[in-house]
């Protein structure tokens, strides 16, 4: 199954920092829960015998919809400037697709966060 998901997350939740070693570094727990607003998909099946069943759904919805844990480490770059590099996990509340499956995505990511 291949699925194209286009959508925007308005997450809200909690993050705690634990310094270690130099005040300038910190590891952080961050988890949160999540509104999306999805715009339309497209999902493309490829059956036993190679046939391939290209399905979308046009229309615009938005949803309370998954939950994410955050785990990083930040490292203060300027006073204003920060790194954070974390692993995540979402998990999602709502079925979607032909066979209705809900998901659930794990990766990486990095951020440059602005501000004090």
């Amino acid at each position: 199954i291949s699925v194209t998901h286009h959508y925007v997350d308005l997450p809200i939740g909690i993050i705690w920092k634990i310094p270690i070693g130099d005040k300038n570094n910190k590891l952080y727990i961050n988890p949160s829960i999540a509104w999306q607003f999805y715009l339309p998909q497209t999902f493309e099946y490829e059956t036993f015998d190679k046939t391939k069943i290209i399905t979308q759904n046009n229309r615009l919805y938005a949803y309370f919809g998954s939950t994410m844990l955050n785990l990083g480490y930040e490292q203060k770059i300027q006073d204003n400037l920060r790194l954070q590099m974390s692993i995540w996990a979402e998990s999602s509340f709502v079925e979607y697709g032909l066979d209705n499956r809900s998901g659930t995505n794990i990766g990486a990511s990095a951020t440059l966060v602005f501000g004090k």
